[in-house]
């Protein structure tokens, strides 16, 4: 095929010696060229091998020649930095090799995850979240603490889809023995499988005590900063004094009214930045708890909303509070990133 390759080589020069239109052979048209001409000489049942799929080729071109790959009779190796290919190749078995020199195979669970998020697949270090709070909460907790620019350093903060799911993913990880870090909640739920993670992990897995993150957050603020803290930063808490009084059954929506009626402001604030509809709430039909629980999406349940209230942590003094428990699992991430060393108790 090498030859053959050549010998195409030299034709295409004789053509332009003749002044005839030819296509350019630059590094992708060459190794598709290759493909091409092995094809031809492969046997019923080829093993096709090839180094860094991606190079010279264009994403829609590699996707394409993955797609190609996987219908023939063939059994293919390939090895890539793409993000793409990776995505396309969703359906194989896929081999990672971590930072440290690790390598371990990622079993069929991962793959949803795969196709959401491939580019986490080519981290030095993915931090798998819960949730888009938590996207948005830990991304700007690890660029205050961390580093200012995490995807230089080679940290993908990766979003798992619910608390299950990504005990689902930081398992099949961290089984795998690859190099990968957890941010999420405690719901109470799987506590074995949770310390089968933890025991492999150890510090960076990080979970709350309890609860989730406005759980940890919003008990910390001062009753006199309470308004301060429910206004989002273009200034605008209307929509956010709405779902409070919506909740208490009032027409008037400023923050004195709602303080005054509310028998506990800050547990009121809570439920409705969760979207929780709390078990007093009997008498409600299904479309107001429906309602109640979109209430979230106008507080902190985006990825705006968790920079949101990782800025306010700061700004509200609540970093004081938080940093015990939050600061060996930043620890544990800034040495993985300087290399000087990674907290594992297993």
């Amino acid at each position: 095929p090498g030859q053959s390759l050549n010998a195409l080589i030299g034709l295409t020069a004789a053509r332009n010696d003749a002044r005839l239109p030819v296509a350019s052979w630059g590094a992708g048209t060459r190794r598709l060229a290759a493909l091409e001409i092995a094809a031809i000489h492969q046997g019923d049942e080829p093993i096709i091998v090839i180094d860094e799929l991606e190079r010279g080729l264009e994403p829609y071109r590699q996707r394409r020649l993955v797609a190609r790959l996987a219908t023939q009779r063939s059994q293919v190796f390939l090895t890539t930095h793409s993000a793409s290919v990776i995505d396309a190749a969703s359906d194989a078995m896929l081999w990672y090799l971590d930072a440290r020199g690790t390598m371990g195979c990622l079993t069929p669970k991962t793959a949803d995850h795969r196709r959401a998020d491939p580019e986490a697949y080519l981290a030095r270090l993915p931090i798998v979240v819960e949730g888009a709070t938590e996207v948005g909460f830990a991304t700007a907790l690890l660029r205050r603490h961390v580093a200012a620019d995490l995807l230089q350093e080679g940290i993908v903060v990766t979003d798992g889809g619910g608390n299950d799911t990504a005990l689902t993913l930081l398992d099949a990880l961290s089984g795998a023995g690859l190099a990968v870090a957890g941010f999420v909640d405690d719901e109470g739920r799987k506590p074995e499988a949770w310390k089968r993670v933890k025991d492999r992990l150890g510090t960076l897995l990080f979970r709350w005590d309890s609860g989730c993150v406005e759980e940890n957050v919003i008990p910390h603020i001062e009753e006199m900063d309470l308004e301060r803290f429910i206004t989002p930063p273009d200034g605008a808490a209307g929509a956010r004094l709405r779902t409070l009084a919506v909740r208490l059954g009032l027409e008037a929506k400023d923050f004195g009214t709602v303080r005054d009626k509310a028998p506990d402001i800050r547990r009121l604030i809570l439920e409705a930045a969760t979207g929780a509809v709390p078990a007093d709430a009997a008498g409600l039909s299904d479309d107001d708890r429906k309602a109640w629980k979109k209430h979230s999406r106008l507080w902190f349940k985006t990825v705006e909303g968790g920079r949101e209230l990782e800025e306010k942590v700061h700004s509200f003094g609540v970093w004081v509070a938080l940093e015990p428990m939050l600061s060996p699992f930043l620890a544990s991430v800034r040495g993985f990133v300087s290399g000087v060393g990674i907290t594992r108790t297993s």
